[in-house]
């Protein structure tokens, strides 16, 4: 979980459209587990 929120924090990071953020976060998020 902790890893996971890095990853969050990282992907709302400073630069960036949040949006584009946010889609790279779902798709992070939705990967199985194994890949």
């Amino acid at each position: 979980l902790r890893a996971l929120r890095e990853t969050a924090d990282r992907a709302v990071g400073p630069k960036g459209s949040s949006t584009e953020n946010f889609k790279t976060l779902v798709d992070l998020v939705s990967k199985p587990k194994d890949v």
